[in-house]
């Protein structure tokens, strides 16, 4: 697909991806990570975890606050009130405007992510490692590139909204949650390819 057309699914990601192309490039596919999915496998640890965390917190504050405390114990709740709502609801609200914002394309030698207007990134392809794993209903894939190296907790935190905690600690650079998925992989295969020649 060329930078300047767009197809149904594309969602206005091609315009989104312009300013990154270099002369003469176009883009093979462009998409976005669809926000309709909410859920990772991180959340069967997750949101117990949340729900614990939460739970104590607003027993903790609420039990400071009627047993009429000192102002210092009451206000040492707060920030476990406020990461414990983040961790059961917030982060679910992150992740999703994130998705709304952010474009994916793969060019004939680059994989590109823009995150709103001014976050542009690429990684090249020829020298890159991927991993692909696929929804359980096939539905949608995730391509993580260049994780070789990174950490268990972050793996565990990606694509969860827990991973603005973990920025600078394992690989940013992924397409999260593809529908179609039988296009952009054959995407990447041909990008890949041209990348190798």
């Amino acid at each position: 697909m060329s930078s300047d057309s767009q197809s149904p699914r594309d969602d206005g990601a091609s315009r989104q991806l312009a300013p990154a192309l270099r002369a003469g490039e176009t883009l093979l596919w462009s998409g976005r990570p669809d926000p309709r999915v909410r859920f990772t496998g991180s959340d069967a640890l997750l949101i117990p975890f949340s729900l614990m965390w939460g739970g104590f917190a607003f027993f903790w504050e609420s039990q400071v606050v009627r047993s009429n405390a000192p102002v210092l114990f009451r206000l040492w709740g707060i920030p476990f009130v406020l990461v414990g709502c983040y961790f059961i609801f917030g982060r679910f609200v992150y992740k999703s405007r994130r998705k709304i914002r952010t474009a994916y394309g793969l060019t004939k030698g680059r994989a590109l992510i823009s995150v709103g207007a001014t976050s542009i990134s690429d990684m090249p392809l020829a020298t890159t490692p991927t991993s692909v794993s696929h929804s359980r209903d096939g539905e949608h894939v995730s391509i993580v590139f260049g994780q070789q190296g990174y950490s268990r907790a972050y793996a565990m935190n990606a694509n969860s909204g827990m991973d603005v905690f973990s920025r600078g600690r394992g690989p940013s650079f992924a397409f999260y949650d593809v529908s179609n998925p039988h296009e952009v992989l054959s995407a990447l295969d041909q990008a890949r390819g041209s990348s190798a020649a």
